[in-house]
């Protein structure tokens, strides 16, 4: 008799600590991004646990808020103020994945590289994940440093030129040609101006010149024969 009240005992002490466990007040969402949909893949990026709190908060209703919860506190982690999403991984947010990663994943980078945000719900044993997208990124190196670029597409072959501030060659003597056809033109056009200029400054000046010999031999020539023809020389 003795041994069945302990017995009763133990279970009720055991019922009360579940349902102590089972209906908490506070239910923390444990949230990370990963490199695969299980809590113990390879961690990409720690995100700041959401907390839920309430009078009674059971595992079913923390389980329900934890998947939505964690899915937003891991897209504005990755996003970090910019423009873009997840699934598939676009814009800021897979700029954030390429720079934590830093990683060189190619199109042909076997097994392909995957980002998921994966989440626990404290004292309830539940789990679970979001597909984010495929990540692919281009490494570059500049001056002896690694710097990487978000491949949003995944594109095959060979990454495309990294502008590093560095002026390019091509772009210079495009440049300098263009300034010395400037300056040629330039040139050209005003010498072109002046000697115009020149010539029809000098045209005018001699055909003025002309013009005053020609009237003042005609006025010359007309007085004399009019001073005749009226009063003949004595």
């Amino acid at each position: 008799m003795k041994g069945i009240l302990v017995a009763c005992w133990l279970a009720a002490a055991l019922w009360a600590a579940a349902a102590r466990t089972a209906d908490a007040s506070r239910r923390t969402c444990f949230c990370e991004m990963r490199l695969g949909p299980l809590t113990f893949s390879t961690l990409l990026l720690d995100v700041e646990d959401p907390v839920l709190t309430g009078y009674i908060v059971t595992c079913r209703r923390a389980r329900l808020w934890c998947r939505s919860a964690c899915y937003n506190a891991a897209r504005a982690r990755l996003l970090n103020g910019g423009s873009g999403n997840v699934s598939p991984l676009t814009g800021a947010a897979g700029v954030t994945a390429c720079n934590t990663a830093r990683t060189n994943i190619t199109a042909d980078t076997t097994p392909t590289v995957h980002v998921y945000a994966t989440y626990r719900v404290s004292n309830c044993h539940d789990s679970g994940s979001h597909y984010f997208g495929r990540l692919c990124c281009w490494e570059y190196q500049i001056g002896g440093d690694a710097v990487y670029k978000f491949n949003e597409n995944c594109a095959c072959g060979p990454p495309p030129p990294c502008d590093d501030g560095t002026p390019d060659s091509t772009t210079g003597s495009s440049t300098g040609s263009t300034d010395s056809s400037t300056d040629s033109s330039t040139d050209s056009s005003t010498d072109s101006s002046t000697d115009s200029s020149t010539d029809s400054s000098t045209d005018s000046t001699t055909d003025t010149a002309t013009d005053t010999a020609t009237d003042t031999a005609t006025d010359t020539a007309t007085d004399v024969t009019t001073d005749y023809s009226t009063d003949p020389p004595l």
